[in-house]
C-alpha cells in the first residue's frame, strides 16, 4: 500500500525537493545584503558618561545650587544636588534645602536611587 502511494507520488516529491533547493539557492542570492561599514569617528563610552555627568552638574549650577538637596514643589521626593535625577526637575518648581532634616520637615521623602 505504501509502495503504491510512493510510486504514484514520486514525481511530485522529487519536484518539491528540487524546487526547495532552487528556492534556497535563489533566496541566498537575492537576500544577500552588503556588509555594514562604520566610517567616521567612533564614540567612546567613557566620554559619554563624562558628558552626562557634566550635563547634570551644569544644570544644577545653572539653577544656582551647588550643594544641599533639591525637590520639586509638585513631587514627593528630594534629591542630593549631585544626583542625576535632580537634573530632570523643572527649574520653575525647584526647591532647595540645605539639609536632609529640612527637606523631611517639609514632607519630602529621600530618593534612594541617588545613593
Amino acid at each position: 500500500m505504501a509502495g503504491k502511494w510512493l510510486k504514484s507520488n514520486l514525481g511530485l516529491i522529487l519536484f518539491g525537493i528540487f524546487m526547495f533547493g532552487v528556492g534556497l539557492i535563489q533566496g541566498g542570492r537575492f537576500l544577500k545584503r552588503p556588509p555594514i561599514m562604520i566610517t567616521g569617528d567612533v564614540v567612546n563610552i567613557a566620554d559619554l558618561k563624562e558628558s552626562a555627568t557634566t550635563k547634570v552638574k551644569e544644570v544644577v549650577s545653572i539653577n544656582g545650587f551647588e550643594d544641599g538637596f533639591v525637590a520639586s514643589s509638585r513631587g514627593k521626593y528630594y534629591y542630593p544636588v549631585s544626583c542625576k535625577l535632580a537634573a530632570n526637575l523643572s527649574p520653575a518648581n525647584l526647591l532647595h534645602f540645605s539639609s536632609k532634616a529640612e527637606a523631611e520637615k517639609a514632607g519630602y521623602i529621600y530618593q534612594t536611587k541617588c545613593d
